[in-house]
């Protein structure tokens, strides 16, 4: 007997999302993590994350701050490309730290 197909995963949720936003806040504290998120969603323009490519635009973005925004955004822009988001556009390049300072 031949198993069906899977049918190919479609985005319903970003509940990866959440989930990111959870552990920054653990990471840097719920105040400044909030703040980090609305003026990184500022810069974009976004005013919220709707799709798997507002996700990659919010993240590459948080990751022009460099150092650990650098790297959360760089874990977070993948979740969004693993969930069907266009790779569009350059990378963005990372700042130099100054200090090793969040």
């Amino acid at each position: 007997m031949r198993e069906a197909a899977l049918p190919a995963p479609t985005v319903t949720s970003l509940q990866f999302v959440n989930q990111f936003l959870e552990r920054m806040s653990a990471s840097i504290g719920p105040e400044r993590a909030r703040a980090c998120i609305n003026e990184t969603l500022s810069a974009t323009g976004l005013r919220q994350l709707r799709t798997p490519d507002d996700v990659v635009l919010f993240a590459s973005n948080l990751m022009e701050r460099g150092g650990f925004f650098e790297v959360m955004g760089g874990a977070l822009r993948v979740q969004a490309i693993l969930r069907g988001a266009s790779d569009v556009g350059p990378r963005p390049k990372a700042k130099a730290m100054a200090g090793g300072k969040l």
